[in-house]
């Protein structure tokens, strides 16, 4: 039988170096997994304050997850969208996959993720503050690589928490 994937954040630890961290777990049919739970590592800081995590497994049984975390650039505060995978034994370190650049304000939050059920090819959405304005991005895992981010909305009036699916006949 097909697994349950849940990731959530979790906050409440004594060592405040893991407070907004990113959680996951399983269901086998029988008992929910309590091994390998803890995608955002500790002691990041440039990873605290995760929120708003979401998952999606692909064709190969592998869960592959995003969530919205604190940026890591040296210039600017902001929030980013990070993305790991899962690969049978281990979650891959988390890799930023929404623009970085001090030029811009740096606000992403509200992604979600989605597999296409017949090519495995994963795509990510999330909105961003562009210039004063909550903008819609789209990107794509493609041959091991996320594509340039590709802005949906017009950036002419507040676009949140967008939500994707991918249907196996369009």
């Amino acid at each position: 039988s097909d697994s349950i994937h849940m990731v959530w954040r979790q906050d409440g630890f004594q060592n405040n170096d893991q407070s907004g961290s990113v959680f996951y777990s399983r269901w086998n049919g029988k008992n929910w997994s309590t091994d390998n739970r803890f995608i955002s590592p500790a002691g990041e800081h440039r990873l605290r304050g995760a929120r708003n995590p979401a998952v999606a497994v692909g064709i190969d049984r592998t869960p592959h997850a995003v969530w919205s975390t604190n940026s890591d650039h040296p210039n600017f505060k902001g929030r980013r969208i990070v993305f790991a995978r899962f690969d049978g034994v281990n979650w891959s370190k988390p890799l930023f996959i929404s623009p970085n650049s001090p030029t811009t304000e740096v606000e992403a939050d509200y992604p979600d993720i989605a597999i296409n059920p017949v090519n495995n090819q994963a795509y990510t959405v999330w909105s961003q503050l562009e210039n004063g304005v909550k903008t819609v991005f789209i990107t794509q895992l493609q041959n091991g690589e996320w594509l340039e981010p590709i802005r949906l909305s017009d950036g002419t009036s507040q676009s949140f928490k967008p939500q994707i699916s991918v249907g196996t006949n369009g």
